[in-house]
């Protein structure tokens, strides 16, 4: 079963993680100093490059609380300079992409997510797929619903994804205004949720209610 982390689960399961393993890897390092064999020094420089990675993270989501956002973006280009390759690098670029959408920057937050999908041989896969879905989202909120859903078609299947795929799916449709195919997509959703999590009132209104209600028209008197 992939977990779904948030940012701020994220954040703190890289704190537990440096607490519970950041003592072990730096004894790891005395010994390699005093003198162990070439694989031991290999497999310790390997652990130091997973700490650093570890505290620029967790450094990136401290700024990022605290609106420093450019001592953020520094632990984020730090990040992608010395450990690319690292889960901490794909996860710091869902929190930097979501920070430049928070700061109204939807075509930088776009190019984000777009680089970390086409690094597919570096990303682990639950990344890439809310990767996916949050793409989708942004590009069906800038008024590009057929991008949105080839974005969510790229993503392939997931069983752990049916239901946010198919919610999002069902908000594409809606938007297409496809009422019934919406509807459809929105019930699938709900059938694929798993129990205590989401918004099932609110999937069952858009199940009910697919399309968006019209904008309210003002109608102003003439006054002589």
């Amino acid at each position: 079963m992939v977990e779904i982390y948030d940012d701020h689960e994220q954040s703190e399961r890289v704190r537990t993680w440096i607490k519970e393993n950041g003592g072990a890897m730096i004894l790891g390092l005395v010994l390699a100093i005093g003198g162990l064999y070439g694989w031991k020094n290999w497999q310790v420089k390997q652990q130091a490059g997973d700490v650093q990675a570890a505290t620029e993270f967790y450094g990136l989501a401290i700024a990022l609380d605290q609106s420093q956002f450019d001592l953020a973006y520094g632990h984020f280009e730090t990040i992608k300079a010395d450990a690319p390759k690292s889960t901490y690098n794909a996860m710091a670029y869902l929190m930097i992409a979501r920070a430049r959408l928070d700061q109204g920057q939807a075509d930088l937050a776009e190019s984000l997510y777009r680089e970390l999908l086409t690094s597919a041989k570096k990303v682990p896969e639950f990344i890439m797929l809310i990767g996916h879905e949050r793409l989708a989202r942004l590009l069906l909120a800038k008024g590009q619903p057929e991008a949105a859903m080839d974005t969510l078609a790229a993503a392939g299947d997931s069983e752990a994804f049916k239901a946010r795929f198919a919610e999002v799916r069902g908000d594409i449709l809606a938007a297409q205004g496809d009422a019934e195919g919406a509807s459809a997509a929105y019930a699938t959703a709900l059938e694929s949720m798993a129990a205590g999590t989401g918004d099932r009132g609110m999937l069952e209104l858009k199940r009910d209610n697919p399309l968006p209600m019209p904008s309210a028209v003002v109608v102003t008197e003439e006054t002589s």
